[in-house]
């Protein structure tokens, strides 16, 4: 009470450096809750370490997806591996009252859970060998923003796409899949995925749409898992099975890839979170500084009568740690708000990015560490100061040389740790500003409605399409309607596969985009040579395409592409 009310008889220096401690602690928290939703925090699944994503590698060099034939194939036949997992994400509609939502929808193998070893926080998850068609898995997320934390969700149906599936358990929350940041809201088993939602045709060749997952077993080298995976392949391709000829297997470490990569291109953010933490530790030091000087003969008198240089040493440490917990609580608040900001920054208008941006324990123990820093420093150069002071000039007035130095060094340290910071921000400004400037395939000042949705049951489907882009483009205020499978700068990977020959190349095989001739002028994309498609260009006309320029560079060298 003794060190508050002290403090309190100076309430503009306190406040300035509650504000400066608060302000730093504040912005480094948020700095470092981001960093660590991003690069640090590991996924809540079993033993991360041991997982590995199996993706494929085509002929040309170009990563894609594999298919529930090579799936089976390398769940049957692996011996480094002690188990895979294959996922396929959709986005069927859901039709709950009042609104329609679509969720992501991953359909995956029934061993899912199993293999991370999630369980369920309601009812249970599906298990290898017992999935069962009509049967769906929500998040916790899902419970809690969809269906308002439905304490009797056990048991709801769902009308999901083409069909109606029951809720048999909701996730832990944090649990969104394994693909961080991507939030997958429904899990479906292969069972359901294939039946009654037909998200594929589990032996379609061609539907080339699953991520694979495995469990290496203890000490097997990726180099010898992969070799492995290359021979199953082969197998599977002798067997007239495969998509396209000597495809290989991609063997990634799961850490690596959701933690690694982002970890160093996110580095930036822990380095502004140390640079805010020593600034404000210089702040409260220079802060403490001059106070000790305006107390200088008060000090020497109290040091004359008696009083041991080791309380002084204490009322410096409680003040400087009173100030600096002071400022945590102002920081943490700050943090709160700011974090609350996040998610509109961050992912704007997509709703199947999150990255779980929040306060928790670890963020929480960061600004308890930070606080302590500041303290430590903010404590340790004036009570190093005051320490040393000789009595007799302290009594004659005269200033510390000293503390002169010191806050000198201080403001010093303070104007290169700003400047550096600034340089740096302006830096990332102008970078931002170029990577604003640069034109995307289409016109980005175009106001565009990106309808996203799927058809049920068969019939001809671009003829069902064409007949539904033309109501929509009768509607008023529509100046013109286009489809696409696979919408341009829409994040949508994947895509259907096609085989090319090309005179005097081996058969190569390529995604493709089916879209209605439309397109190209509904979105604004630019046609570098030649020109788009035309109503004419019909089943019964002449078969066209339209390649971008690193095919024609590739493939089409010296030759006029357009023709």
């Amino acid at each position: 009470m003794q060190t508050l009310r002290f403090l309190l008889r100076k309430p503009g220096v306190t406040l300035l450096a509650v504000a400066s401690a608060g302000l730093a602690i504040g912005f480094s928290t948020a700095a470092f809750s981001v960093l660590d939703a991003y690069s640090l925090r590991e996924l809540p699944v079993r033993d991360p370490r041991s997982l590995a994503w199996i993706n494929s590698i085509g002929r040309e060099g170009r990563p894609g997806q594999l298919s529930w034939i090579e799936f089976q194939a390398f769940a049957s036949r692996s011996h480094l591996f002690t188990g895979f997992l294959a996922q396929d994400r959709q986005a069927p509609r859901v039709r709950l009252p009042g609104r329609d939502d679509f969720p992501i929808t991953s359909g995956v193998s029934d061993n899912f859970f199993d293999l991370l070893g999630i369980r369920a926080a309601v009812g249970d998850v599906f298990h290898a060998g017992r999935g069962a068609d009509g049967t769906v898995v929500i998040t916790d997320h899902y419970w809690k923003s969809a269906l308002a934390a439905d304490p009797a969700v056990l048991g709801r149906t769902l009308p999901i796409g083409p069909a109606v599936l029951r809720v048999v358990g909701v996730l832990p929350p944090g649990f969104t899949g394994p693909n961080r940041g991507l939030l997958v809201d429904l899990f479906v088993p292969q069972q359901a995925a294939f039946g009654a939602l037909r998200f594929s045709v589990a032996d379609d060749i061609r539907a080339t749409d699953f991520e694979l997952l495995g469990r290496l077993r203890p000490g097997a080298p990726p180099a010898q898992a992969r070799a492995e995976l290359n021979a199953i392949l082969r197998q599977v391709e002798a067997e007239g099975r495969a998509p396209a000829p000597e495809r290989k297997a991609a063997v990634e470490d799961f850490t690596e890839r959701s933690l690694g990569a982002k970890l160093s291109s996110n580095a930036v953010l822990l380095a502004v979170a140390v640079l805010l933490v020593l600034i404000a530790a210089g702040n409260l030091a220079n802060l403490r500084l001059v106070d000790n000087e305006s107390q200088r003969r008060e000090t020497a008198i109290r040091l004359a009568l008696g009083a041991g240089r080791g309380d002084l040493a204490r009322r410096h440490a409680a003040e400087s740690l009173l100030l600096a917990g002071a400022g945590l609580a102002t920081g943490v608040i700050l943090a709160a708000w700011l974090i609350r900001l996040a998610p509109a920054l961050f992912y704007g208008s997509r709703p199947y990015i999150d990255f779980g941006i929040h306060l928790d324990w670890r963020t929480l123990a960061f600004s308890g560490a930070a606080m302590l820093v500041v303290a430590a420093l903010g404590a340790w150069i004036p009570m190093a100061d005051a320490w040393k002071r000789s009595l007799q000039p302290a009594l004659a007035g005269g200033r510390s040389t000293r503390a002169s130095h010191w806050m000198g060094a201080l403001i010093i340290a303070q104007m290169a740790l700003v400047t550096g910071g600034a340089c740096s921000a302006g830096l990332l400004l102008r970078s931002l500003d170029k990577l604003a400037a640069i034109r995307p395939a289409m016109d980005p000042d175009r106001s565009l409605l990106l309808v996203h949705g799927f058809w049920s049951g068969g019939g001809n489907l671009a003829s069902r399409t064409t007949s539904l882009a033309a109501r929509i483009a009768a509607v008023a205020g529509v100046d013109g309607v286009a489809w696409a499978r696979r919408a341009m700068l829409s994040g949508s990977g994947g895509g259907a596969i096609v085989d090319v020959e090309i005179p005097n190349q081996p058969k190569v095989s390529f995604y493709y985009n089916q879209v209605s001739p439309e397109y190209f002028s509904v979105t604004g994309a630019r046609i570098l040579s030649g020109r788009a498609f035309q109503p004419s260009d019909g089943p019964a006309a002449t078969p066209v395409v339209m390649v971008n320029a690193a095919f024609a560079r590739r493939f089409l060298a010296g030759r006029e592409a357009a023709g």
